[in-house]
């Protein structure tokens, strides 16, 4: 019963680990590092998001 708890809190750990990836963590300021980027570097950025006649901007 023991190994079978300890497999279990295992892979909770590696499920958690796995989750932690998709994180984007993007800067809170007007200074995110979105501006001059060209549309197709600026879609591929989660924290930039491109607007039509304006350019990059954080998102």
């Amino acid at each position: 019963m023991k190994k079978l708890k300890l497999l279990f809190v295992l892979l909770l750990i590696v499920a958690c680990d796995e989750q932690s990836d998709d994180v984007t963590t993007c800067a809170t300021t007007a200074n995110c590092g979105c501006s001059g980027k060209t549309k197709s570097a600026c879609e591929s950025d989660a924290c930039c998001q491109w607007i039509v006649g304006t350019g990059c901007k954080c998102n």
